[in-house]
């Protein structure tokens, strides 16, 4: 028997994280669509446990490189982040996308 009775707990929180864009896992050989723009996927996290581990998980769940990308909600979302610490609440919208290149392209020696 449930003896919760069905109640969520109110240590965690229910959230959506959106693709704002198509996210691809990207290789030599081919690039494989794993998650189409507008996808929402339905998540729930303690609100004091740290975002790494919701980073982890959803590329994970989607076959993706959890390097490859990149989580906002009002801010850009770092990994020692929790929910409670950005102000998320239940039904909020995280977003997220392709990580932007911020460090130059190397370059190649001919």
């Amino acid at each position: 028997g449930d003896a919760h009775g069905g109640q969520r707990s109110s240590e965690h929180i229910e959230f959506t994280v959106r693709a704002t864009e198509d996210l691809f896992l990207v290789g030599s050989a081919r690039t494989e669509l794993r998650v189409q723009a507008q996808n929402n996927y339905s998540c729930l996290m303690l609100k004091t446990q740290k975002f790494s581990s919701l980073f982890r998980h959803y590329a994970k769940y989607h076959g993706l490189r959890k390097d490859d990308l990149e989580y906002s909600f009002v801010e850009k979302l770092e990994l020692d982040d929790t929910p409670e610490g950005v102000q998320l609440q239940r039904g909020d919208v995280i977003e997220v996308c392709k990580k932007k290149d911020t460090s130059p392209p190397p370059i190649r020696e001919d």
